[in-house]
Formats: structure tokens, sequence, C-alpha cells
């Protein structure tokens, strides 16, 4: 009876050895791709069946800003503000215009007069000095303006072009007095 046993368990270790060596197990087999041949070609839905299955919602595509626009992920007013921030020039003092270094970024921002977080900014690249802006709706970034709000607005002649960082080569400006929302004509003048 040992015997017997014995030469079943022999049998299957090597039964059992065979079929790990191969890849082959119960449920599961190694086959070649040149012994299997081409996949099958999925069957056509009958139309019937099409129009019964409901249609999967496309993906929603995230709304694009507008170009150079720092502002938040829609270009959308938030509701109850709609229309012009601030508008004006960023100049250089005629002091520093001669040695002012080109290729950098410039970005206007605009603060609560209090200081704080910017409420709108815009990026100018390569710009040309005097450079006229306009923030709107589309460059607002926190926050919603208020009708008699009063603002503060400055400009930095960025040398990495990293909105995040503050270099001591960066040109800064700021308007000279606060402006209402809406005002036209600020002027900010740059200096190292």
């Amino acid at each position: 009876m040992k015997s017997s046993y014995f030469r079943k368990s022999i049998a299957f270790g090597a039964v059992l050895a065979l079929s790990m060596f191969t890849g082959a197990c119960q449920d599961h087999h190694f086959e070649p791709y040149e012994k299997i041949g081409p996949l099958p070609e999925p069957k056509p839905v009958p139309a019937e069946e099409r129009k019964a299955q409901p249609s999967a919602p496309a993906p929603a595509m995230p709304p694009q800003t507008a170009p150079y626009s720092m502002g938040g992920a829609s270009a959308q007013a938030p509701a109850g503000f709609a229309g012009l921030i601030v508008s004006g020039r960023v100049e250089l003092s005629p002091a520093t215009a001669s040695s002012a270094p080109q290729g950098w970024t410039l970005y206007v921002i605009v603060r609560p007069k209090e200081g704080g977080p910017a409420l709108a900014a815009k990026r100018f690249d390569k710009p040309v000095f005097p450079i006229k802006f306009e923030l709107t709706e589309k460059d607002l970034m926190m926050g919603t303006p208020t009708a008699g709000m009063e603002i503060s607005v400055e400009a930095r002649y960025d040398s990495d072009g990293d909105p995040m960082t503050k270099k001591p080569e960066d040109w800064i400006g700021k308007a000279a007095q606060p402006a209402p929302i809406g005002f036209k004509g600020a002027i900010i003048t740059l200096a190292r």
C-alpha cells in the first residue's frame, strides 16, 4: 500500500512540476501568439440595442482662461461682479530706462488696499515699456470686488518668470495712491 501511495505521490509531483515548468495549470495555460492567431473582430451591436443603452455623459472639459490671465480656473465673472477692475500703464523711470534688462516677465497685481492675497493679476511676457494694462473679471484670483472697494495696484518685472519667487534683482513699483474698483489711468513706475 505504501508503494502505491509513493508511486502516486511521485507521479503527482512530476505532473505538478511539469505544469509549473511549462506554465500550465488548471485554470490557465500558456499558448504562443503564433499558435492562437489573430483575435476575432468584435460583433457590431444592432441599432435598436444601441438606442436602448444609456449613453455615458461626455467628460467635462476644464474651461480655458484668456491668454496671460492669471485668474482662477474659470474665465467667467463671479456672481455680483463683471467688468473692469483697473487699467493703466507700467513705465520705467527715465533714469533707469536705459539699464532695464530685456526679456523678463511683468506681473501686474491688484490687492485690497489693506493688503493680503492678490485679488487679480495679469502676466506679460517680454514687455516693451511703457506698457498698457487692463485687468477685468477674467483676471480675478481670489475674492470678489465690491462697489466702492479700494485697491492697491503694483507691478513686478520678474527675472525668473516665477510668480511665487521674489529676487533682489527684480524691479518693483506701485501706484502712488489706492484706487477704486473700475479706475482707469493707474500709473506704476518700476525701479530696482
